[in-house]
């Protein structure tokens, strides 16, 4: 019999037929896990949809695969969890707690990650179009990802390699971008007013005539050119996430 207690108080949360760090495979739809202690439990393609895991600790948590979509990760801790492929669309990590983490082609579609700190987190060909990342810290992180349409206003993203990240459309007003490497992004329609740091460190990058630079930078001088560019990796082969109707 497997116990999810709470990660301070000890209270029983769930109860459930199965090994107690082996969840696996496991129905967890709708559960309410607020604090709940998870840390290294094997929770790969669990389904935790629309599951409340406020303030729980994940640390070193297996979630690979597993369905997070319309989750509530709020201040959740996430260190060094694996979340590869992991479906978290429309999911709520504000103020998570995901360094290190693995979210290697995860969908994080339209997800709230405002405030929460990703350094060092490995972000290669992950999905998040529309995604709010407000404040966020990627400080090293590793950022291949499509983030078209994200809001990154306030984002730090210093010694961050962002090669080959798709930023069409996305705001990065008064981001920090002084970035490891920057090379063949997407800025084209992004609005870059305020941000920091771009000198020297967006080269053979793109942009088009509705991309807004901070004052004073001069994208030609960066090695930036307009115009097309390729398609970036990361939506290569992309398959929609299954969203839940009802």
């Amino acid at each position: 019999m497997a116990e999810i207690r709470h990660k301070r108080t000890g209270t029983v949360l769930l109860r459930m037929e199965a090994d107690a760090l082996a969840l696996a495979g496991a129905d967890l739809r709708g559960c309410r896990l607020m604090g709940a202690d998870l840390a290294g439990c094997d929770l790969a393609r669990a389904d935790l949809t629309r599951a409340n895991l406020r303030e729980a600790n994940l640390s070193g948590a297996d979630l690979t695969r597993a369905r997070l979509v319309r989750a509530d990760l709020s201040a959740a801790t996430l260190q060094r969890a694996n979340l590869g492929h992991a479906e978290l669309a429309e999911a709520r990590l504000p103020h998570a707690y995901l360094r290190a983490a693995n979210l290697r082609e995860a969908d994080l579609t339209g997800a709230d990650l405002r405030g929460a700190d990703l350094r060092l987190a490995d972000l290669q060909a992950t999905r998040m179009p529309r995604a709010n990342l407000a404040g966020a810290d990627l400080r090293d992180a590793r950022v291949s990802a499509d983030l078209s349409r994200a809001n990154l206003e306030r984002a730090n993203l210093q010694d961050a390699d962002i090669c080959e990240t798709n930023l069409e459309g996305a705001n990065l007003r008064g981001a920090n971008l002084a970035v490891r490497e920057g090379h063949l992004v997407r800025f084209h329609g992004a609005d870059l007013s305020g941000a920091t740091g771009a000198d020297n460190a967006l080269v053979s990058s793109y942009y088009d005539e509705k991309t807004i630079w901070p004052d004073g930078f001069d994208p030609a001088t960066n090695g930036l050119e307009p115009g097309d560019a390729p398609t970036p990796g990361p939506t290569e082969g992309w398959v929609p996430h299954r969203m839940d109707t009802d």
